[in-house]
C-alpha cells in the first residue's frame, strides 16, 4: 500500500503562483513604483528585470498579473521569437484585433488606441536574444508614446541584464528605463520557500526542518528556489512510492541526482551563435583532453568558426564570452600556477554537469539558431 505524503501536488508544480512571493518584497515594490503606478496615470515606462534562473522573476510578474485587474496585461515568452513585431501582433490578438496585411508598429498601436479601455502592460520573458536581434523593435516599443501616441508599460525579463548587451549609443536612444535585479536566494531564504511549499502541499509530519535544510544546502550554490521546489517534489514522490511515512535524507539525495540544476534550456537560449560555438569548443577540449586552457580553446574555436563559415572571434571576445558563461553559471575559470616564478595559465571548467550531456544540449539548441 502506498502511503500518502503529497496532499496537494499543485504547489510543487512550475506553474504554481503563490499568493505571497516571499523574499521578493523589494522587487515587487520597485516594479509597482516604476511601471504600475505611472501606467495607471497614463505614463508608459520600461523595466528590465534580470537574474539567474529560479530567482522568482516570472513568478513575481505573474503574481502582479493576477492582482492588477484594472490593466490589460499581456505576457509573452519570447524564447523562440525573433521579432518584436510578432509580439505586438500577439498583443493585438489578445485585444480582439486582427491586423490585415503587413504588420507595422504604427498599425498595431493604432488598433490598440481604437479598442483600449484599460492601460496596456506588456511583459516579455526570455527576451535577451530578441533584444540582440531586433533593437529597432525594442526602440519602437520603449518610445511608443513619442512615436505613435500610444504609451504602454513594458517589462523585459531575462537571465542577463539586457543593458549589458546594448551600446552606449543604443542606451541614449532608448532613454530612461529601470533596472531591477533579482539576486540569487540565500540558503535561509531557500529554506523558507521550500518550507512554505511543504506546508501547502505535504501532509503534516511527512517532512522535517532537517530535510528542508538538506534541500537548502544542495541549492545554496545555485540560489535557485525552482531547484529546491523540484527537489522537494521528487523527494516526496520518492518517499511516497517507497511506502514511507515521511521523506528521508536518501529521498533528497535521489531527487537531487535526478535533476540538472545548472544547465537549462533557457540559459543556453540566452547565448548567441558565437557564444554557443565558444561553449561547444570548451566542451570539446574537456571531452578530448580533460582540460581546457585559453590557448587550446582559441584553437578549437577557430576551427569551429571556420567550419560554420564565420569570422574567428578575437581574444577579447573569448574572454568576454567566458565571463558571460560564468555569469550564467554554466562554466567557471581558474588560474593555475606552473610553479614558483613560472607564471600562471587560465583553465575553464564546466559546472556540475557531464560534458557529454551539455554537448547534446548544445546540439539541440544550435539546430534551432
Amino acid at each position: 500500500m502506498i502511503r500518502k505524503i503529497i496532499r496537494d501536488p499543485g504547489p510543487l508544480e512550475n506553474f504554481f503562483i503563490p499568493r505571497n512571493i516571499i523574499h521578493r518584497e523589494k522587487q515587487i515594490r520597485d516594479i509597482f513604483t516604476s511601471v504600475i503606478l505611472p501606467l495607471r496615470s497614463g505614463i508608459g515606462s520600461t523595466a528590465f528585470i534580470y537574474g539567474q534562473s529560479g530567482t522568482g522573476k516570472t513568478a513575481t510578474v505573474k503574481q502582479i498579473m493576477e492582482n492588477e485587474k484594472d490593466l490589460h496585461i499581456f505576457y509573452e515568452n519570447a524564447i523562440s521569437i525573433t521579432s518584436f513585431r510578432k509580439v505586438m501582433s500577439d498583443l493585438s490578438g489578445s485585444m480582439g484585433v486582427s491586423i490585415e496585411g503587413k504588420i507595422s508598429y504604427e498599425s498595431v498601436f493604432r488598433s490598440m488606441q481604437r479598442v483600449k479601455n484599460r492601460p496596456v502592460l506588456l511583459i516579455i520573458d526570455e527576451s535577451l536574444n530578441l533584444i540582440r536581434n531586433d533593437f529597432e523593435g525594442l526602440y519602437s516599443l520603449m518610445r511608443s508614446g513619442e512615436l505613435f501616441g500610444a504609451s504602454m508599460g513594458l517589462i523585459i525579463i531575462s537571465v542577463d541584464n539586457p543593458a549589458l548587451h546594448l551600446s552606449s549609443q543604443d542606451m541614449r536612444k532608448l532613454g530612461i528605463f529601470n533596472e531591477i535585479k533579482f539576486d540569487r536566494y540565500t540558503k535561509d531564504q531557500i529554506f523558507d520557500i521550500a518550507g512554505s511549499r511543504a506546508v501547502l502541499s505535504l501532509y503534516d509530519g511527512s517532512w522535517t526542518n532537517d530535510i528542508l535544510l538538506q534541500i537548502a544546502g544542495l541549492c545554496e550554490r545555485s540560489g535557485s528556489a525552482r531547484m529546491a521546489i523540484e527537489i522537494l517534489q521528487k523527494s516526496a514522490f520518492s518517499a511516497q512510492y517507497r511506502g514511507s511515512e515521511m521523506i528521508e535524507p536518501e529521498d533528497v539525495r535521489a531527487a537531487s541526482a535526478m535533476i540538472n540544476p545548472f544547465v537549462t534550456e533557457s540559459k543556453l537560449m540566452e547565448l548567441d551563435f558565437r557564444e554557443i560555438l565558444l561553449l561547444q569548443s570548451v566542451c570539446q577540449n574537456l571531452h578530448t583532453s580533460g582540460e581546457c586552457t585559453m590557448e587550446s580553446l582559441s584553437k578549437t574555436l577557430s576551427m569551429n568558426s571556420e567550419i560554420h563559415g564565420i569570422r574567428t572571434p578575437d581574444t577579447a571576445f573569448i574572454y568576454r564570452g567566458i565571463r558571460h558563461l560564468e555569469t550564467l553559471d554554466i562554466v567557471e575559470s581558474r588560474l593555475e600556477s606552473f610553479g614558483p616564478g613560472k607564471g600562471v595559465r587560465k583553465k575553464v571548467y564546466v559546472n556540475d554537469v557531464p560534458v557529454e550531456v551539455l554537448m547534446e544540449k548544445i546540439q539541440e539548441i544550435s539546430g534551432r539558431l
